[in-house]
């Protein structure tokens, strides 16, 4: 069976080793490997390094935050609204201090997902209903939208953002800080020497801000060195109806033959990596199901 991947992020790349005993091939409109994924590429168990065929490492890591109101709910609902742009109470800032199981994949992941697959750069794939292979979409759902002209009334609000990284000295920690509250930083990660600052909902931040945040790591300035900062367009997406949803998603692979895969591409907030073994499985037997 030939298949078509649009996009050779990480669901497009996932997507493809798993199918490998298919011939695949992936449309990147870029000239190279997008890579948008700034955060640091953790995962809840094994499977994504298993079913890749690449080792992950098993660590321990350490979440908190750092409380700005007098209680929880508040700290919660300032969070909320600060990552997504709405205040809800089901934000996992809400599990207080926990100590949680994570794998961690090498820092060239991406690069290593694309090694041996058939990758066709600087290619804006066009959808028609002439194309003869069924498609595994990965681009925004409000842009495949725009591109089948799928006229819907959803709002499909997302939050745009900064990520601030740079190397601590002598450091190998797995932790995760939480900034509820109205200040610009949401979040403090490191992993092995690697930290990671986000700034949802601003275009430009000022280093010595991030700077700051070092106090609340127990991390001193010396042991760091120069900051690098990068923009994403999709820092966080919030829940769209889920019967609309639904419905275009439907009405894509009945009429085009189309089967969106990822977070953006099926518009869920939540959607992990982790969960994208499974759903590569359920469309490759829908594929198989449409043969016969």
């Amino acid at each position: 069976m030939k298949i078509t991947v649009v996009g050779s992020g990480l669901a497009g790349l996932l997507a493809a080793n798993i199918l490998r005993r298919h011939h695949v091939n992936v449309y990147e409109k870029q000239d190279h490997l997008p890579n948008n994924h700034h955060a640091v590429l953790r995962f809840r168990g094994p499977d994504v390094g298993n079913v890749l065929g690449i080792q992950f490492r098993k660590v321990n890591m350490l979440k908190t935050y750092v409380p700005h109101y007098d209680n929880i709910v508040a700290d919660s609902l300032s969070y909320s609204k600060k990552t997504t742009g709405v205040y809800r109470s089901d934000r996992s800032i809400i599990s207080g201090t926990v100590i949680e199981e994570r794998y961690v994949a090498p820092p060239d992941l991406v690069k290593l997902m694309s090694e041996n697959v058939d990758i066709k750069y600087g290619r804006d794939f066009l959808f028609t209903d002439k194309h003869p292979f069924p498609i595994i979409s990965t681009i925004p759902m409000p842009v495949l939208m725009s591109k089948l002209k799928y006229k819907s009334e959803e709002s499909f609000k997302t939050t745009c953002g900064m990520v601030a990284t740079t190397e601590i000295k002598d450091c190998d920690a797995y932790v995760s800080v939480l900034f509820p509250g109205p200040g610009n930083i949401s979040r403090a990660t490191i992993t092995g020497n690697k930290i990671i600052i986000e700034f949802p909902g601003v275009k430009s931040i000022i280093v010595q801000e991030a700077m700051k945040i070092l106090f609340h790591l127990g991390v001193s300035t010396d042991d760091i060195g120069n900051f690098q900062v990068q923009e994403q367009k999709y820092f966080k997406i919030t829940e769209i109806n889920e019967a609309e949803r639904l419905k275009f998603m439907k009405w894509a692979t009945v009429n085009y033959r189309i089967f969106s895969l990822g977070r953006y591409a099926c518009w869920r907030p939540k959607l992990l990596l982790d969960d994208l073994i499974k759903d590569v499985r359920l469309i490759e037997s829908w594929m198989l199901g449409g043969q016969k």
